[in-house]
């Protein structure tokens, strides 16, 4: 996904807005009580902001673009392929775990929230909106000595709350580039 952050991290560093890049990609799995259980391929960007609450927690607010493929024709039936815009507000722990990777600092967190989805059905015009719930570790590399670029991944999964659906969630990979132009490192 894209995002949009201010942050606040651990060790001396101030707090600063970050301006990131990135996409998520993973397999969404829907089951409706008449059929079984089947895959459907999923991807998005977005934009977002971050902002710090106290120490190493951060309010996460994300905008997203998403397209879900439609599933397979196995068994004579498929669930239908849907996009959309999605919105998450999550809380995020960072620097739960602080170490160094390949000489660079780096990170362990992990968010947890609240999704909202709105997506039009592919082909048609029909549209719906849904609810659902995400958690995301996460793994944040710094990439410069000054700490003003990151990339950050993550493993989201969320459950959807749909109507039509008995079962609705995702698991993936999220990968983003962040610029934090005001960070200052810690003093050495």
């Amino acid at each position: 996904m894209v995002f949009v952050t201010v942050s606040c991290l651990a060790g001396g560093e101030t707090r600063s807005i970050a301006l990131s890049a990135g996409n998520s990609g993973g397999v969404v799995l829907s089951r409706e009580e008449r059929f079984p259980m089947k895959a459907q391929a999923d991807g998005g960007l977005g934009i977002g902001v971050e902002l710090p609450v106290r120490g190493r927690v951060a309010a996460v607010l994300t905008l997203g673009l998403h397209t879900t493929l439609p599933s397979s024709l196995a068994g004579g039936f498929a669930y239908r392929g849907f996009w959309g815009l999605d919105m998450r507000l999550l809380l995020a722990l960072k620097d739960l775990h602080a170490f160094s990777f390949a000489g660079r600092r780096s990170g362990l967190g992990i968010a947890a929230g609240l999704v909202t989805r709105y997506d039009r059905y592919h082909y048609t015009r029909l549209y719906f909106f849904y609810t659902g719930l995400a958690v995301e570790p996460l793994w944040e590399i710094f990439l410069t000595d000054r700490r003003h670029h990151a990339l950050q991944l993550a493993l989201p999964v969320e459950l959807y709350f749909r109507r039509d659906l008995e079962l609705s969630a995702f698991g993936g990979l999220s990968v983003s580039w962040k610029f934090y132009p005001g960070r200052r490192s810690a003093v050495r």
